[in-house]
């Protein structure tokens, strides 16, 4: 089934209006809608995985992932403050939820609330020392504020919870090359 509603637009000469049609499936689980909504964020299919995310809370708005990952959706177009509620609401939902609260870390770190976002990052390492997302983001936020041999430690900690972890190997190369230099 396809919700649809009609729209009535006044169109100025010249002009084109495009309605986009999504496809909303009745009868899945709001789980199921926020991953198909997670999936088309990765692709770049923002505006749909809005519309997803919206619809999956609307069926469970107690659905902490579904309201993080609209938080990360929102960090993602630079609307920091519309994060921050997002991840405010899957923390009201569980408080020790580590995804969330290292990405309300990201967006105070992003409007500058640099001390906050210190404190949502090692909230979430008390929580889960193996939480590699908050080693990182709290090392990028230790190099921005210039304490690089505390940063070269909390990235070193991330890395060897995870070797592979891109972002991290990426950052300790630029580090390794600015100390040669």
């Amino acid at each position: 089934v396809i919700e649809y509603r009609p729209i009535l637009p006044y169109t100025p000469p010249g002009w084109t209006i495009m309605t986009p049609v999504i496809p909303v499936p009745s009868k899945f689980s709001p789980e199921i809608l926020t991953n198909t909504a997670t999936i088309l964020k990765e692709k770049g299919f923002y505006h749909i995985a809005l519309y997803y995310y919206e619809k999956a809370l609307e069926i469970n708005p107690n659905l902490k992932e579904a309201w993080n990952n609209l938080g990360e959706l929102y960090n993602r177009l630079g609307k920091y403050n519309e994060a921050i509620k997002c991840f405010e609401k899957a923390l009201n939902i569980d408080p020790s939820y580590t995804p969330a609260l290292v990405n309300k870390g990201i967006a105070l770190a992003k409007l500058g609330k640099t001390k906050e976002a210190l404190q949502y990052f090692n909230k979430a390492i008390n929580i889960n020392t193996r939480e590699k997302k908050a080693w990182y983001n709290k090392a990028v936020l230790l190099l921005s504020l210039g304490q690089h041999k505390e940063a070269l430690k909390h990235l070193t900690k991330a890395l060897q919870i995870d070797p592979n972890y891109k972002q991290a190997k990426s950052l300790l190369m630029i580090l390794k090359i600015k100390h040669q230099n």
